[in-house]
């Protein structure tokens, strides 16, 4: 959303004269910074076919969606600030900024609130994530998100386009008539703009619940796996169930533990009261515990360090601009300072994103890695021999 405040922190004397400002100069740099960070690593996703995969496809997709938002909307937001809000390019054009400064963001948005989605999946449901997630499923879900919000904001753009558009050479410059359609605005606004980033917080809490959750049951599994012969009496006082089966692999006894708080049966092998632990026929593992017979293999999960930076991050740039969208809803602002800081620290966060994903995803950094150590090995090359 348009952020611009037409107070002389921001705009010229007259309106009418362009004049560099703090906001625009910064609005530029981020420009610039963004779509070549953005586009950098669109172009490494898609000529590395090692990096595609389900997951990295919310990653190409967040990337898709920083990049048109800075070349859609930054120019006309650098533009419209140089001039403090006075609105200099005709209807049609504005018709055009409103309708992307209105649309666009919330994809964003809701593409960092995806990535959260997928993870809290990944996590709660780990069995159905990866029966039925695939790069099919990301696809669809990534162009859902983009349907989703145009079929949102859609209707209320066009019905300001068509009955309360405020004249473009007024005080408010090219701004959609939020009063017009209070509700409508209120109600995306929340939906859209501020759901996004209190999702993600909340995906963190879930996340770590789940995996505590998870981590206690495997220690609890593991401790009853470990029951030896002598545990087996103090086990079986909580009404659960002891059978003893002849196991033919080690000439010993199997104990099967079965209790209505387990999820599933537990095996324990223990050896026959006639046979003694390391006889002839014992198994060479029987004196191991049945824990260090499987060892357990943890993989590192990229995708919830990729959640925890962009949490952070998108903390840090959008909170003012909800503070501030929240407060519009209210009342009119005249704070030029923390209008200023919002709109910079929302338009700060699309060149934050690639630096994200760079830093959390390993395959990725590889990557560019490599591409930068070639670049160095080509100067090198020219300085010596001159090429």
């Amino acid at each position: 959303m348009n952020l611009t405040n037409n107070s002389t922190w921001v705009m010229t004397v007259n309106g009418t004269t362009p004049e560099w400002t703090v906001l625009p100069i910064c609005l530029l740099l981020i420009f610039l910074t963004g779509i070549i960070g953005n586009g950098f690593l669109l172009v490494i996703f898609l000529t590395h076919r090692a990096l595609w995969s389900p997951f990295n496809v919310y990653v190409v997709n967040l990337l898709i969606g920083n990049c048109v938002y800075i070349a859609m909307q930054f120019p006309f937001d650098i533009y419209n600030n140089l001039y403090g809000g006075q609105w200099q390019l005709g209807n049609s054009v504005c018709t055009y900024y409103i309708a992307v400064s209105w649309c666009v963001q919330p994809i964003v948005f809701n593409s960092h609130q995806l990535i959260a989605v997928n993870r809290i999946w990944a996590v709660t449901h780990p069995i159905s994530y990866r029966r039925l997630h695939s790069m099919r499923t990301a696809v669809a879900l990534s162009v859902g998100v983009w349907v989703y919000v145009l079929i949102g904001f859609a209707p209320g753009v066009i019905k300001d386009t068509l009955f309360f558009r405020m004249p473009v050479d007024g005080p408010d410059g090219c701004q959609l008539n939020v009063s017009a359609q209070f509700e409508w605005a209120l109600t995306v606004g929340i939906i859209f703009n501020m759901w996004p980033q209190i999702l993600m917080l909340l995906a963190l809490v879930i996340i770590f619940v789940a995996r505590r959750t998870r981590h206690y049951r495997i220690r609890s599994n593991r401790r009853v796996n470990a029951v030896g012969p002598e545990n087996i009496a103090a086990f079986a006082e909580g009404n659960d169930t002891i059978t003893r089966r002849r196991t033919h692999s080690s000439g010993g006894n199997a104990i099967v533990l079965s209790s209505r708080s387990m999820s599933q049966p537990q095996t324990v092998d223990v050896p026959d009261s006639d046979q003694k632990v390391g006889g002839e026929n014992a198994a060479p593992d029987q004196e191991r515990s049945p824990v260090d017979q499987q060892p357990v293999h943890r993989r590192r999960s990229h995708g919830d360090l990729l959640l925890i930076l962009l949490t952070i991050s998108v903390t840090i740039c959008w909170t003012p601009n909800n503070i501030w969208l929240g407060w519009l809803f209210y009342g009119p602002i005249d704070s030029p300072i923390f209008t200023a800081t919002a709109t910079i620290l929302l338009a700060l966060e699309a060149t934050i994103d690639p630096l994200m994903f760079a830093f959390a995803l390993g395959k990725l950094r590889i990557v560019v890695s490599n591409l930068w150590s070639r670049v160095n090995i080509l100067k090198l090359n020219s300085r010596v021999y001159g090429i």
